[in-house]
């Protein structure tokens, strides 16, 4: 498949041209940009396997179980493909000349760096089992006994990740080298996108009176001296909770380390003993009454209830009265939409780029039709690019209430690739082959003067060639 089909979701598949990353490399992406999928909950359902060194790197060893769990895992999704085995061999191997690198370079990641990405891959698979209990008893070991299991691998990981960026990261494309690019692809292989368009917003939130603050600070308060009073605080949650993600699980928020809150939040949090009850605490969400379930570790076991100000009909009226007067001003001249923005929006994410919306799915600001959500494809459906919408209610991404102006920046039918309407994709699949190459460059140099041993059993790899060529180079 040719680079730039990977950047279409609906793309055609391109057929064999020369503009395809090398072929080995393209099998490392995977592991060394994204990191491996946390193998480690799987390993407690598969059977026992009998493990032994499938390759030796330097002084470094790939064992085989590290090659037949990740089958395994991928045996639940789809059939893997007959040569799987070799491609994650390849991966490890990879992984493992990174590593070695980083030790000669002195690369190195921090404690807190490594526990940090841990927290976030416990957070991951314990919000897919559902909570911190149903992992433990899933593995039958601790949070903290199975984090120790896995930190040496997060770290090399992290090690692998950032010696690649040391190498390939920094790299650039010139507007030459796209054109190129382009040019190299096969006609015939070019992918076909979608209709796409490009959107700005101008967000505008209702604010709570002071009264309604107010009220909304004393059903907190009410709420906190009813669980001092010994009602339970889950219970309470249940019943009274504004936060739609907790509240069906008795305000439970799991087991997480920091980084996952707010500040505000997150300072009242961790400065509670088991059991304890915070006061009340105010921040961007309304008003939270925090339990600490359990301390483990660097991690916090929580719940909350969340009161949130009321937003009344009379609030949300005189927001969309007040787009209305900005869009009125916008459509007869006096009235730039990125001026606008500047001056009343109240999205930070998209104000700092003039209220451009990006596509949450591939962080580009394209989205094509079907990825658009309902509301909004009706509101801009009969707009002309440069025109904007009516006012629309939506809910932000924090679950407030609030109204928007859209504007339909550009609009594109469906469509072969061309450097005219796709210059941004095209330019970023000609960046990734570049690196490609660079990083196969590189690996290809340190296989020359790396040992390396690898099991008789992979022999038949497409690799089989290059990894004698590294081991005799090596000797």
């Amino acid at each position: 498949m040719c680079a730039i089909a990977e950047v279409s979701k609906n793309g055609r598949a391109c057929g064999e041209g020369r503009v395809a990353a090398p072929a080995r490399y393209w099998r490392l992406l995977p592991l060394l940009m994204l990191g491996l999928v946390f193998a480690g909950p799987a390993k407690a359902q598969y059977p026992k396997l009998v493990d032994k060194v499938v390759a030796q790197v330097g002084d470094r060893m790939v064992l085989k179980s590290d090659i037949e769990f990740q089958v395994l895992q991928m045996a639940e999704e789809q059939t893997p493909s007959p040569e799987i085995r070799c491609t994650l061999l390849d991966q490890q191997i990879a992984q493992q000349l990174l590593v070695l690198q980083a030790a000669e370079d002195s690369v190195v990641v921090s404690e807190d760096e490594v526990e940090l990405e841990l927290n976030r891959r416990f957070d991951y698979f314990i919000g897919l089992l559902g909570s911190p209990e149903k992992l433990e008893e899933f593995y039958g070991k601790s949070i903290a006994a199975l984090k120790d299991d896995f930190r040496e691998d997060i770290s090399n990981q992290l090690l692998a990740q950032r010696m690649q960026q040391q190498i390939a990261g920094d790299v650039r494309i010139s507007p030459a080298e796209v054109r190129q690019f382009f040019r190299e692809i096969p006609e015939d292989s070019l992918p076909y996108f979608d209709a796409e368009v490009k959107l700005s917003q101008l967000v505008l939130i209702p604010e709570p009176t002071a009264e309604q603050r107010a009220f909304a600070r004393e059903t907190a308060e009410d709420l906190r001296q009813r669980v001092l009073n010994g009602e339970k605080l889950g219970f309470l949650a249940s019943i009274y909770s504004d936060d739609p993600g907790s509240k069906e699980e008795d305000g439970d928020l799991g087991c997480v380390g920091r980084g996952q809150f707010v500040p505000e939040f997150e300072a009242a949090a961790f400065r509670l003993k088991d059991g304890e009850i915070s006061e009340v605490v105010e921040t961007q969400f309304g008003f939270h009454v925090i339990e600490m379930v359990e301390r483990r570790g660097e991690q916090a076991c929580l719940r909350h209830i969340l009161i949130q100000p009321s937003v009344t009909s009379s609030n949300l009226a005189r927001v969309s009265s007040r787009l209305d007067s900005i869009a009125r001003e916008i459509r007869e001249g006096r009235l730039g939409f990125a001026e606008a923005v500047t001056r009343f929006s109240m999205d930070e994410a998209s104000k700092r780029s003039g209220g451009e919306m990006l596509n949450p799915n591939t962080g580009a600001p394209a989205f094509e039709i079907d990825e658009l959500e309902r509301e909004v494809y009706y509101a801009i459906e009969k707009l002309e690019p440069g025109q904007i919408s009516s006012p629309q209610p939506f809910y932000t991404p924090a679950g407030k209430q609030a109204y928007r102006l859209l504007l339909l920046r550009d609009q594109t039918e469906p469509h072969q690739a061309n450097l005219d309407q796709d210059y941004s994709k095209i330019q970023a699949a000609a960046l990734q082959q570049k690196r490609a190459r660079i990083m196969e460059e590189w690996l290809t140099q340190r296989l020359g003067r790396t040992y390396l041993r690898v099991d008789a059993a992979f022999g038949d790899c497409e690799e089989a060639g290059r990894w004698r060529t590294a081991a005799s180079g090596a000797q």
